[in-house]
Parts: structure tokens; C-alpha cells; sequence
């Protein structure tokens, strides 16, 4: 299993909700783990 860090922007853009969206698809499949979420808000 390969462990990520997601990095996302999300006050600027909608594209990153579609990204988690899979992203929380994938960890509940066991695909992938999540090591950590960055999230930079202005």
C-alpha cells in the first residue's frame, strides 16, 4: 500500500472536492493510505 499526503487548496477552486472524493474512495478500499491532508486557506 502506497501512503500520500494530499496538499489542496480548496478555498479557491471546486476540482480539489472531486480529487478528495476519490481520494476517500481509494483509502476505503484499501488501495492507498493516507498519511497526512495540507490544506491552505486564504
Amino acid at each position: 500500500m502506497r501512503k500520500i499526503i494530499l496538499g489542496t487548496d480548496l478555498g479557491s477552486d471546486c476540482d480539489d472536492v472531486v480529487a478528495v472524493r476519490i481520494l476517500a474512495r481509494a483509502v476505503k478500499a484499501n488501495t492507498i493510505g493516507l498519511a497526512g491532508i495540507a490544506i491552505r486557506s486564504c
